[in-house]
């Protein structure tokens, strides 16, 4: 197959995407936004019921030797961090805080490891829950089947992933190319996707240093938060690269000033550590750029009508 350019892969020649049909084939749909959202519900069940599942893992009551351990990473904002460094704010002030990001994640995810990883992760949270997974009015999750719910086996919300991952689209100079590296970027179902391969990844190289006995590298990693791309740790690394299959590079050149979803966070260091402190604020990413940004879109924007609110709230903000 012709290789062509794939989006993201800073101008290399790339083959995340080929051929899938003749120039006269019917076009695919690229977006399928229906069955993305359907996945994206569902994913969310599972990461919910595996943090709840880390939750109890890392309780003094269920493992009193491994309390504090942490193998479920994902953040959604930037006030479930701030609420936790408040929370434990002696811990946090003596130490250094370091942001990393991947590159071009949604390009580069291995559709091969994607798979499995996004499988045992499901898996997981099929065997905790004990449960169906339902969808209804009131969301998803896994609970006991009522008469109008949806219901769910692990098979089915397997095939579901395979059918989304395997039929991502894009039309190209009248050809339909089918993406066989990384998932759509737009997808719905895409950020939840990626935090449960990433997920999948983080939690066995957890259960690799508790088996190895390496108290050292889990009490690094006790505060480790990742938000879909984005990496924060403390005193520490993030697990090697070469297990995510991606490369990552650090975000923060000042370790005593990052910025990690939004918030800036900055820390100060003393000889005696009771005067140490952390400060949380809104971090302008604007500020840094060496250029004036226009801040409003001009007014024969070609961005749709529909978008027209979102977009003006978005700049008043």
């Amino acid at each position: 197959m012709e290789r062509l350019l794939a989006a993201g892969s800073d101008g290399e020649r790339d083959d995340a995407f080929k051929a899938a049909a003749p120039t006269n084939a019917a076009r695919p749909v690229a977006a399928m936004t229906g069955a993305h959202k359907e996945l994206s519900s569902l994913l969310k069940a599972v990461q919910r019921t595996l943090h709840e599942k880390d939750l109890e893992f890392r309780s003094k009551e269920v493992n009193p030797g491994l309390s504090g351990v942490r193998r479920f990473w994902i953040v959604e904002s930037a006030e479930q961090v701030a609420a936790e460094i408040k929370q434990r704010y002696t811990f946090f002030k003596s130490k250094v805080p370091a942001t990393y990001d991947f590159k071009t994640m949604y390009s580069n995810l291995d559709q091969g490891l994607l798979r499995k990883g996004l499988g045992r992760a499901i898996r997981e949270a099929f065997e905790h829950a004990g449960k169906e997974l339902v969808i209804n009015k009131s969301g998803s999750s896994f609970a006991d089947a009522e008469d109008d719910d949806k219901v769910y086996s692990l098979s089915m919300v397997e095939e579901l992933v395979e059918f989304v991952v395997d039929n991502a689209y894009v039309e190209q100079g009248g050809r339909a190319l089918r993406q066989v590296r990384g998932i759509p970027m737009g997808g719905n179902a895409s950020p939840d996707i990626a935090n449960l391969y990433c997920y999948s990844v983080e939690a066995d190289y957890i259960d690799g240093l508790i088996e190895n006995k390496d108290w050292g590298r889990l009490k690094e990693l006790c505060s480790a938060a990742r938000y879909i791309d984005d990496f924060l740790v403390w005193d520490t690394t993030p697990p090697p690269e070469e297990l995510y299959g991606m490369s990552y590079a650090k975000t923060s050149d000042n370790d005593d000033d990052v910025p990690f979803i939004g918030m800036r966070i900055r820390t100060e260091r003393h000889e005696t550590p009771k005067n140490n402190w952390v400060r949380l604020s809104v971090y302008d990413k604007a500020a840094n750029w060496k250029f004036k940004p226009t801040r409003f879109t001009h007014g024969h924007t070609a961005a749709p009508s529909t978008q027209g609110p979102g977009i003006l709230k978005g700049m008043m903000q």
